[in-house]
């Protein structure tokens, strides 16, 4: 590699590792989960392909905070 491509390929790193910093600075602060973080997701379970190959069930399991 030649140096005037090595610079260029350093410049334009550089610059990329900038705009994601920049764009991490903007975002929300993170926050620790909670238990009713836990509640929200879906599990997805016993996938079965039909016959035919043109389907695919499967269950999906939630919880639900105010019946549980």
């Amino acid at each position: 590699m030649n140096v005037p491509a090595a610079r260029t390929c350093c410049v334009a790193l550089n610059f990329v590792a900038v705009l994601l910093f920049a764009a991490n600075a903007g975002a929300e602060p993170q926050r620790l989960l909670k238990p009713e973080d836990f509640a929200v997701i879906r599990n997805v379970d016993e996938p079965q392909i039909s016959p035919d190959g043109n389907s695919i069930v499967y269950t999906v399991k939630t919880t639900d905070l105010e019946k549980d």
